[in-house]
């Protein structure tokens, strides 16, 4: 079925979310993580709209046109990139294939080498592995909060269950962080938990913390389109975690922590009460997050997160992101340029 494409430099908040509640909306194209995005410098954002040929909606994305920093690609061969795939309406899921056609169509007609396609909260998105793209498949793990704190808690695994009731006994306390100034802080128990994945062999390069990333996740908590949470030890921040949220949905975005919140457990006791504090305000469902596919694994380095979050997911599903780059010189010449810079180091 013929669709047609509308891209647009800019939409009013309320009509863009209006558009994306017709058709399952993902958290990730909504005007709260655009404006975090474009704060934390991800690029050029463009809302896009498909629709059959009778007009009907089908589909609606954001996505950001980026220039590589190097002459000639930087006139030449621009990026598109999303975080999530396209809002599909769901009786119309038979298209998928279409729509990511049509976009295709659209990049090559306004000189893009390059789409990269997050899947953030994307399910059912592996077809794109038949139509000529590089994938990278990744686990996402969502905690359904529906039912009583009981029932809740039932779903937990019993070693986590247990460690949950320790951590409390052991005097962790859960808070909700609501000065935006206080996250540079907590953004070292991030670091520190990314140190424990480099012993273990990650290959993890440094990474620090710009000011432009503070600011769009100091905005998103205090916007209120963001909740940041810890679990203190003694006064102590030991564990903690942001989550982006809107309406019935919840995305975990970071979670880090110390080797002392290590040692208690406290990532769990802070997720169960995280899971509390959401549904309270009405969330129902909670993404925790993705691992890498083959963290299935025994002896894979995030084997151990993979169990953890399995160990809170009433659901886990695969997502499957995509890189393609287009037909010509531009696009041909692209992918060399990053092989070349990936062999590099």
């Amino acid at each position: 079925m013929p669709v047609t494409l509308n891209a647009r430099d800019a939409v009013p908040a309320a009509e863009w979310n209006e558009l994306l509640d017709r058709v399952g909306g993902n958290p990730f194209h909504r005007p709260s993580f655009i404006e975090y995005q474009r704060r934390t410098g991800a690029g050029r954002p463009l809302y896009i709209v498909i629709r059959d040929d009778s007009g009907e909606l089908l589909a609606a994305l954001v996505g950001y046109l980026r220039r590589p920093r190097f002459w000639p690609w930087s006139v030449r061969a621009r990026t598109f990139q999303t975080d999530a795939f396209p809002s599909i309406r769901p009786d119309r899921s038979e298209l998928k294939e279409e729509t990511v056609r049509a976009i295709e169509r659209w990049a090559a007609k306004w000189g893009v080498a390059c789409i990269r396609l997050g899947s953030y909260w994307s399910y059912g998105s592996d077809f794109i592995s038949s139509m000529g793209y590089a994938v990278h498949r990744r686990w996402e793990f969502e905690m359904g909060l529906s039912g009583s704190e009981p029932d809740l808690l039932s779903r937990i695994s019993k070693k986590w269950r247990q460690k949950i009731r320790r951590g409390s006994k052991e005097g962790l306390e859960f808070s909700e962080v609501r000065d935006p100034s206080s996250l540079h802080e907590l953004f070292s128990l991030h670091e520190d938990a990314l140190d424990r994945k480099r012993q273990r062999g990650a290959d993890i390069p440094p990474t620090g913390i710009s000011e432009r990333f503070l600011d769009g996740l100091g905005w998103l908590v205090s916007s209120g389109s963001g909740r940041a949470f810890t679990a203190r030890l003694e006064g102590r921040a030991v564990s903690f975690a942001v989550a982006m949220v809107h309406g019935e949905r919840a995305a975990g975005l970071f979670a880090g922590s110390n080797t002392e919140g290590y040692k208690v457990a406290a990532s769990g006791f802070l997720f169960w009460q995280m899971g509390q504090a959401l549904r309270d305000a009405g969330v129902l469902r909670f993404n925790l997050g993705g691992v890498p596919a083959g963290a299935d694994t025994s002896g894979h380095v995030d084997h151990g997160l993979y169990r953890f979050k399995s160990s809170f997911a009433s659901r886990r599903e695969i997502c499957v992101s995509g890189t393609r780059y287009l037909p010509g010189w531009s696009g041909t010449s692209l992918r060399v340029l990053q092989n070349l810079r990936q062999r590099g180091g």
